[in-house]
């Protein structure tokens, strides 16, 4: 599939084409095999788009090979494509790592299927993109965000502080953790309402109510005669 749709692009010189197939090759082994189903070609086409943005950023064969892999593995075992796209071509830009790629696109559908809003998740992701969180502390933080979802506590104001404490602290997200564990408990068991943190970020914590609809009669059109 991959080798048929990169000979019909024309700009790909050949030995680049053929370099780019063979780290391909080498990089997917056995993954390499799988057939692209028709009814579900977001893998695929995800990758495609990832090695035609790697070719123009000018990466190595096998760096695309690296960040496509990442991209095609996350969403092949259920991340969604746009998230892994956004995610990959971040990658190239900043020289991120194809582990911490693969952690970040796998993360988002991890937190999502266990209950956190994407738009947490997305910032969750940047938070550990921008400040250059160690796998390890972005995998920390997305179990801490399920976890809140599951006990059923505020989880954008549980997010808004575990992201604002990691600004602070980043050092000890587990600590930051079993602190805000504490705290949210609590404020659950004596019914008490946390007050908003200073964190901004590309989520709000409150959501405001959907408008009501006010239905009024139509005005009384004039006779015709």
């Amino acid at each position: 599939y991959v080798h048929e749709r990169l000979l019909q692009d024309r700009s790909l010189h050949p030995s680049k084409r053929e370099a780019i197939e063979a780290a391909l090759k080498d990089r997917f082994a056995n993954y390499g095999f799988n057939v692209v189903k028709p009814e579900k070609p977001q893998d695929a086409r995800s990758l495609l788009h990832v090695i035609a943005e790697g070719v123009l950023d000018g990466a190595s064969p096998v760096r695309i090979a690296e960040v496509g892999f990442a991209a095609y593995r996350a969403i092949w075992r259920g991340a969604p494509a746009d998230a892994v796209e956004g995610i990959a071509l971040y990658g190239y830009g900043k020289r991120v790592p194809a582990d911490s790629i693969a952690t970040w696109a796998n993360g988002y559908r991890d937190g999502t299927e266990g209950g956190v809003p994407g738009e947490v998740m997305a910032d969750a992701i940047h938070e550990a993109m921008a400040r250059g969180w160690p796998d390890s502390s972005f995998k920390l933080v997305k179990w801490a965000l399920v976890d809140a979802a599951k006990s059923r506590w505020d989880t954008r104001l549980y997010a808004a502080y575990m992201l604002e404490g990691m600004r602070k602290d980043p050092a000890h997200p587990g600590a930051l953790q079993a602190a805000l564990r504490t705290r949210f408990a609590e404020a659950k068991a004596s019914k008490t309402a946390l007050p908003e943190p200073a964190y901004k970020g590309a989520f709000t914590v409150s959501i405001a109510p959907p408008p009501k609809v006010v239905w009024k009669a139509p005005a009384v059109l004039g006779k015709l005669t």
